[in-house]
Order: C-alpha cells, then sequence, then structure tokens
C-alpha cells in the first residue's frame, strides 16, 4: 500500500529500507518480491539495512545499494542528497521496529530544513 501511495509523488521514488522480520520460511521470496513491486512502482533507488535485504539489494540491481550499519546508510543518503544525485526525490522509510529505520528519519530531519515528515 506504502508503495501505491509513493507512486502517485511525480518526484523521484526512493525507499529507505530495514529488513522485514519475523517472515519465516518464505523470508527470502518476500524480500526479492519487494525488489519487483519497487520497479512496477518506479522507484529509482533502494537503500537498506538488514541481512535480508541483501535479497532486495541484488533482485532490484542497479540503483540499490546494501549498508552493514545504519550510520554508514545514513551518510551515504545525506550526501546523495546534498550533491543533487537525489534531488526532488520523495522518500519512503520503512522497516520493521526491530531496525529502528526512526533513527534515520530523525537524521534526516536534523540536517535538512527542507524536509517535511
Amino acid at each position: 500500500a506504502a508503495l501505491k501511495v509513493l507512486a502517485q509523488n511525480e518526484a523521484k521514488k526512493v525507499l529507505v529500507l530495514g529488513e522485514m522480520g519475523e517472515l519465516g520460511e518464505r523470508a527470502e521470496q518476500y524480500h526479492k518480491e519487494l525488489a519487483h513491486q519497487a520497479h512496477q512502482y518506479g522507484v529509482t533507488h533502494i537503500y537498506a539495512i538488514g541481512p535480508l535485504m541483501q535479497h532486495t539489494v541484488n533482485a532490484f540491481g542497479k540503483g540499490a545499494f546494501y549498508f552493514n550499519h545504519q550510520q554508514a546508510l545514513i551518510e551515504q543518503l545525506r550526501n546523495d542528497m546534498a550533491n543533487k544525485s537525489l534531488s526532488n526525490c520523495c522518500l519512503l522509510v520503512k522497516g520493521s521496529r526491530s531496525t529502528h529505520m526512526e533513527n534515520v528519519v530523525e537524521a534526516l530531519l536534523k540536517n535538512n530544513s527542507e524536509c517535511r515528515g
């Protein structure tokens, strides 16, 4: 449902993802399917963290980036937003509670007065 809302935006579409937890034995499949859905909805970039997100990044291909640490993800996202490679973008930040993606949102809002929650 969140991807459908994102798709309605005219801006460049960017997903910032933490892995989806508690999916059981089909977790790998669901993470791969997410990449295919992202392509269908016009997502151009994915920034991801969490071991299962490696499947999403690999399935998405060019424009998807995997990070071992959340701080590295935040720093790369800040840099890409600052150097205009992600100018005029709409970010969707999503992940299981265990991934603490609120830290990403807080970091971006703290350093970018143009961001709105």
